[in-house]
């Protein structure tokens, strides 16, 4: 409210400062988490992709990555990249499937950084855990 000059009192400026701050905090909330949706980086590699083309074959994984390795390293302009597979063993520690792939290219030296997760590999209308990695060295 205000009085009789026209001024309003100090707790009604404090709550108009509190919603504009409010206000402004969601907004800013709301861009960041479309900017980190979004994948700003294209060409970026991405390690459940690289899974998808993976089979099992003989009783181990198989699959190769050279290529397309190399096929990131230039739309990215990154110095290196590695990905490796290992199969995940069952309950009991005994191996469900044998075979490791270990893929890279380019140069390991710069800021690396890692991503690790649980994929999942096509085995005889099945499918097979396998924990991936994913290194990237950027300049």
């Amino acid at each position: 409210m205000r009085n009789r000059r026209g001024d309003i009192g100090f707790m009604e400026a404090m709550v108009a400062a509190m919603a504009v701050t409010v206000v402004l905090a969601a907004f800013t909330g709301v861009v960041v988490s479309k900017v980190f949706v979004s994948d700003l980086r294209p060409g970026y590699p991405d390690i459940r992709e690289m899974a998808d083309s993976l089979y099992v074959s003989d009783g181990e994984i198989q699959g190769n990555l050279d290529e397309e390795l190399e096929i990131i390293l230039m739309r990215t302009g990154l110095n290196g990249i590695s990905v490796s597979f290992v199969p995940v063993p069952d309950k009991d520690g005994n191996p469900v499937v044998g075979g490791e792939l270990y893929f890279s290219a380019g140069n390991e030296r710069g800021h690396v950084s890692t991503e690790r997760i649980l994929c999942s590999v096509s085995k005889d209308g099945g499918n097979v855990l396998v924990r991936g990695e994913l290194r990237v060295w950027s300049r």
